[in-house]
């Protein structure tokens, strides 16, 4: 058998590593300012070599600039409408007026929005309102502010304003389901040129749809621009007795003269084959 010579040594079995398991301290902020410190000389001359080279760019560099143009035009022309009826819209005039571009919709917030605006307000309600075939009652100037605060989150008032004048108004009013294009008004003179009415008319589609309603009320005037929106007439009946049983033969009398009213036209805002692309 082999001997293995006296000098040799045995390996050991085992091989132990320690280390020391302690965790080590983070660098405290005393550490970082003492290493700056130590070492200011190099800081200071790295921080201007890159004030220096910023500002080097920031000169040497050329600017450019930049213009655009913004070119107006209508998606969908819509002609001056009135609450009148007329013969048939004027589509013949292309241009987008200066009154159009420089005007703008906004939401009076709450009734106290509305009562810093009740004047120009009122006014607004008196051109369309003098020039309406039958006025049974006239609005003071505090109706609106006072109709504001007591309904609350059931009212939208929306204004189309140029600047700070108020070009005109309409009052959407959430009955349960049903929103009601309940007041309006407007300037003539800018309407005239500018489609004030009909525009309004739309913000009182759009309050419908924030109210979550599921019918829009938009009256029995102005037939012509509600039926362009998509409006159909409903059928409306009245029953009226009067105290006096003996006066009721006048009043069915008198009754039976009112049957002549404007038919509204038939209109379409959607074009025929929607149908088939849904």
């Amino acid at each position: 058998m082999a001997r293995t010579s006296p000098d040799c040594r045995r390996m050991p079995e085992h091989l132990n590593l320690s280390h020391d398991l302690t965790p080590q301290p983070s660098p405290t902020v005393r550490d970082v300012l003492m290493v700056i410190f130590r070492h200011r000389r190099l800081f200071g001359w790295s921080f201007l070599i890159v004030f220096l080279v910023v500002i080097a760019y920031a000169t040497a560099t050329p600017r450019y600039e930049a213009s655009m143009r913004v070119l107006v035009r209508r998606g969908r022309f819509d002609p001056p409408m009135t609450p009148q009826p007329s013969s048939q819209a004027d589509f013949s005039r292309s241009a987008v007026s200066e009154e159009e571009v420089n005007s703008e919709v906004e939401l009076l917030r709450d009734a106290n929005e509305v009562a810093r605006h009740a004047e120009s307000l009122h006014e607004l309600y008196l051109q369309t309102h003098r020039n309406a075939r039958v006025r049974l009652v006239t609005l003071s100037p505090a109706f609106l502010p006072t109709l504001a605060e007591v309904l609350g989150a059931d009212l939208r008032c929306t204004v189309v304003r140029r600047d700070e004048q108020l070009l005109g108004f309409v009052i959407t009013v959430r009955d349960g389901e049903t929103a009601i294009g309940y007041y309006i008004g407007f300037d003539r003179t800018t309407n005239a040129e500018t489609p004030i009415y009909f525009r309004l008319l739309q913000t009182v589609v759009d309050d419908a749809i924030q109210f979550s309603c599921r019918r829009l009320s938009l009256g029995r005037t102005a037939l012509e621009p509600k039926a362009r929106l998509g409006a159909r007439p409903d059928p409306l009946r009245i029953w009226i007795r009067h105290r006096i049983p003996m006066l009721n033969v006048v009043v069915r009398g008198l009754l039976h003269t009112i049957s002549h009213h404007d038919e509204p036209p038939d209109r379409n805002p959607f074009k025929e084959n929607s149908a088939n692309t849904i």
